[in-house]
């Protein structure tokens, strides 16, 4: 049975200090207050707006998937088809209830990232599966 060595590359020094040093913490604290008040402010915008929540929900997103699905077609097609059958046939059908999902999603999810920060809680800066610090 052979062991594989494990290699270690370490961390760049620039790396360690914009995301590891206590010198950036201050300003990377006033850069998740920001864009949490942005990302809050714009879920309570599509949570009071009728085209996302109330008689005309499901407005806002139709107009945005029909956009997407005139992008099918061309010499170079920026939406891939399997995309365009899922916009069709799964997303405009049940736009009312995505825009729902969409505009309270935005808003519970970005309060709740605001109040982890109120309570110390170390949260990734971005919410993607790779964080800013998983690159390294």
């Amino acid at each position: 049975m052979t062991s594989k060595a494990t290699l270690f590359y370490p961390e760049p020094r620039i790396s360690k200090f914009l995301f590891a040093s206590k010198i950036m913490a201050p300003l990377w604290t006033v850069v998740r207050i920001y864009l949490g008040f942005l990302w809050l402010r714009s879920g309570i915008g599509k949570v009071t707006d009728p085209a996302w929540v109330g008689p005309e929900a499901g407005g806002a997103v139709r107009g945005f998937l029909e956009g997407a699905l005139e992008l099918t077609t061309g010499d170079h097609p920026s939406v891939q088809g399997w995309y365009a059958w899922l916009i069709e046939n799964l997303f405009i059908p049940n736009a009312f209830v995505m825009s729902h999902l969409v505009a309270f999603y935005v808003c519970r999810s970005k309060r709740l990232r605001l109040s982890s920060l109120e309570q110390g809680r170390q949260e990734p800066l971005c919410s993607w599966s790779v964080s800013i610090k998983g690159l390294r």
